[in-house]
């Protein structure tokens, strides 16, 4: 399992379509691609998170060219909505990570009362964010060897909840996870 800052750092890289040195990011997933030993998740929820960022990150372009600065991006961000450009540009994005070999994209049907349950657990024993709990919760339930994060406090929660219920996940940094590829 990836999570999203690991996906957003490879997508940021791809669109800029550069000579840059790869991020880790980027060499993680091509190096991923087409290797049978392992699959990638991709959540309904990892989705969600990619497709709000790049929202925000649209909006944000309309509020700071109307004069307003990104510190007021919260209160005003209900003002603005996405072109159909923006959405579909939003959708390729989706497509083309989807598309990737070994991307298993999941298809949710709902939450249960005992996944909410370990969600809220995650999030209130835990400390994990709410997105964090979710992608965690996805990990534990396909049962994920990896989850790669650049995510300091999520690698913190997640040792937490390893070091209380077993070693579940290797919950690492992507430069931790190159050493194993």
């Amino acid at each position: 399992m990836l999570d999203t800052c690991v996906w957003l750092e490879y997508i940021w890289q791809i669109l800029a379509e550069n000579d840059r040195t790869a991020t880790q990011s980027k060499k993680i997933i091509d190096r991923l691609n087409g290797d049978n030993n392992y699959q990638i998740i991709l959540s309904p929820f990892l989705i969600r998170e990619i497709s709000s960022h790049y929202k925000d990150w649209f909006i944000l372009q309309k509020i700071i060219k109307d004069g307003f600065s990104f510190n007021e991006f919260k209160q005003i961000k209900m003002n603005y909505e996405l072109e159909e450009t923006e959405k579909e540009k939003i959708d390729d994005i989706i497509i083309k990570i989807g598309n990737i070999s070994n991307v298993n994209v999941l298809i949710n049907s709902g939450l249960g009362v005992s996944e909410v349950e370990k969600i809220l657990e995650l999030e209130s024993i835990y400390s994990f964010d709410i997105y964090d709990a979710l992608h965690f919760n996805t990990a534990l339930e396909e049962k994920s060897d990896f989850f790669i994060t650049k995510d300091g406090k999520l690698r913190i929660s997640a040792s937490r909840y390893n070091k209380s219920n077993g070693n579940k996940i290797e919950c690492m940094p992507p430069k931790s996870f190159l050493k194993i590829l």
